[in-house]
């Protein structure tokens, strides 16, 4: 029913089924009920049966009584007001009809964009003393190499005794030195990084332009690793570090050890930080020489804790530091270090036999010397 009543002389608008364009006559409560509810209502001048059917069939949706004109009755203004906002319908689309919006476009992040130039330098010494002296005046000026690598001369003659390289005779030390960054001062960033390597004991400095130079100048340094298997079946390679102005006495104290000890020792590593690989090379079936190299790793570790230096630089601890962590972290330090691991692990299951000493037994609490501290 229409908010104004229903007419008594017309008929229900819910038994109205005329189609709309074959009415004629449409009564006034349906036309009313087209109108929205949320307009208020006013009150309107009476008019007569007539023009209340001419006035409803313009009112009609669908153009109802076409061609009929009706008097303008005199109309209150309605109030404008802002109709409440009803909630959004959720409907289930059909599934054939179903379309999915793309997701939102992810964001990308862009890779660091590569170095734009780069310069290889290689640079031959006299002894291991030259080439330290450099490596201190290279890492003293402002342009960072992106390589800093070095070679003793116990590794330059095994690469010579097993592969053809071109180096001057009584090469005693080898640096291999690259320099990166935008093509636009890279030249300036190689001369800075060469008059620092030029120090006294120099034999030769070669820079490499071309791909095929830069990878004849790497071939002493990459060819290491292989050329020791050719030498023994096995080698303890130890990463130690050393203060860069203590590298050459390092060297120096290790090729005593290898004369007191009878064990082959070969150097090589990253100059730039003193990150050295000792690698000592032994029969592992030789039980004299097994003993003998447990014998220089001990002396070893003692040389570096005595130039300032730390026991391992990237390899970590494992087995054959497991039992010399105690000289360089004290009791307290290494009580932490196991409370700490006891609070992750309280059963001991993560890498049994490796990683930080426990100052007590895994069964109880019980105080151990530092010889005796457990994993």
């Amino acid at each position: 029913r229409t908010p104004a009543g229903r007419d008594s002389g017309s008929r229900d608008a819910r038994t109205d089924r005329t189609p709309p364009e074959r009415s004629e006559r449409v009564s006034p409560e349906r036309s009313e009920r087209t109108t929205p509810t949320s307009q208020p209502l006013t009150r309107r001048e009476p008019v007569t049966r007539g023009e209340r059917g001419e006035k409803s069939s313009a009112l009609t949706p669908g153009g109802r009584g076409e061609g009929r004109t009706e008097p303008t009755p005199a109309v209150t203004p309605p109030t404008p007001t802002t109709p409440k906002a009803l909630p959004e319908a959720r409907s289930t689309p059909s599934r054939r009809t179903e379309t999915r919006s793309a997701p939102p476009e992810a964001k990308i992040t862009e890779p660091a964009a590569l170095p734009e130039a780069r310069r290889t330098l290689r640079a031959t010494y006299a002894d291991i003393h030259a080439a330290a002296a450099a490596v201190s005046a290279i890492m003293a000026q402002p342009v960072t190499p992106c390589a800093l690598e070095f070679m003793d001369a116990a590794a330059i003659a095994t690469v010579r005794h097993f592969t053809e390289i071109d180096l001057p005779e009584g090469a005693g030390a080898l640096l291999m030195i690259e320099v990166d960054g935008p093509r636009a001062c890279i030249d300036d960033a190689l001369n800075a990084v060469t008059a620092a390597a030029q120090v006294a004991g120099l034999l030769e400095l070669r820079r490499a332009d071309s791909a095929d130079e830069v990878a004849a100048l790497w071939k002493a340094r990459k060819s290491l690793s292989p050329t020791l298997r050719h030498i023994a079946p096995k080698k303890i390679n130890e990463d130690v570090v050393v203060p860069v102005s203590r590298m050459g006495e390092f060297i120096e104290g290790l090729e005593r050890l290898s004369h007191e000890t009878g064990i082959r020792i070969v150097n090589f590593g990253h100059a730039g930080n003193g990150n050295i690989h000792v690698n000592l090379l032994i029969d592992p079936d030789d039980a004299g020489e097994v003993e003998r190299a447990r014998d220089c790793l001990d002396a070893m570790f003692s040389l570096v804790l005595r130039l300032g230096g730390t026991l391992s630089g990237e390899h970590g601890v494992g087995l054959e530091k497991r039992d010399f962590v105690g000289r360089e972290i004290d009791p307290v330090a290494l009580r932490l270090m196991s409370e700490i691991k006891r609070g992750f692990d309280p059963a001991g299951i993560l890498n049994p036999g490796k990683g930080a000493a426990r100052p007590y037994r895994l069964n109880d609490n019980e105080e151990a010397p530092v010889s005796e501290l457990e994993l």
